[in-house]
């Protein structure tokens, strides 16, 4: 199904370099170098402003996983994200843009607590930097996990080599540091919105605080980045 149009924000670098963001989930749906796409969406991914985008870049928050209260991963893919600075050329030449995500009736009825998160992008010439933060602004503590699910498109995963990971601790797939994922055929066949012959063209690279939560005492801030490069 075609993303409308009313939905997404493209930061154009010029030739040929540009970034593509749905306001749903703010998630990262496009990453063109030279015109050479980094990003892997899967063909049956479901763009209903409901359910979470499959692949691209999806924001997870305020928690990882499953939730008793919530959707998997939480509500920040799946929420209407706001163009808080439309895209803007710095004086480098670089692009940048900048969304917010603040508490409103639906996410209360999850996670009752005030919150503002903020997702700023440049797109600079070979590299994508993020920068996100989580601003508390009420009178409790709050705890919560951030993470980037980046989706990769990769030309063949079982030729693919991730390096930099050496002296990590392997748990289930998942490291204190970064979460390295890829579903494999059988799990594939058991996604509804990812084709089954898609897993061998992608590979999940996943920064973010999730083995344990990010504690926010009223009026405090926590702030991440990440930086993607085409070498």
């Amino acid at each position: 199904m075609a993303v409308p149009a009313t939905s997404v924000v493209v930061l154009d670098r010029g030739n040929n370099t540009t970034c593509t963001v749905n306001l749903h989930g703010a998630t990262v749906v496009s990453w063109r170098v030279n015109n050479q796409e980094q990003l892997f969406v899967s063909k049956q991914s479901v763009f209903d402003g409901k359910r979470p985008i499959r692949g691209g870049i999806p924001i997870v928050f305020p928690q990882f996983g499953p939730s008793n209260t919530g959707p998997q991963h939480g509500f920040a893919r799946i929420s209407r994200w706001e163009l808080k600075k439309p895209p803007e050329r710095l004086p480098t030449g670089d692009v940048e843009a900048m969304f917010q995500l603040l508490d409103n009736e639906y996410t209360r009825t999850m996670w009752n607590y005030p919150f503002s998160l903020t997702y700023r992008l440049i797109l600079r010439e070979k590299e994508l930097h993020f920068n996100i933060s989580v601003y508390n602004p009420g009178a409790e503590t709050l705890s919560c996990n951030l993470l980037l699910h980046t989706y990769f498109k990769v030309p063949d995963v079982r030729r693919c080599q991730i390096t930099g990971m050496r002296g990590c601790t392997y748990i289930d797939k998942r490291s204190p540091i970064a979460l390295v994922w890829n579903p494999w055929l059988e799990k594939a066949k058991e996604i509804p919105d990812f084709g089954e012959e898609e897993f061998p063209n992608m590979v999940c690279v996943e920064s973010g605080h999730v083995t344990s939560p990010i504690v926010l005492p009223p009026g405090t801030v926590f702030e991440a980045s990440q930086i993607l490069q085409v070498m």
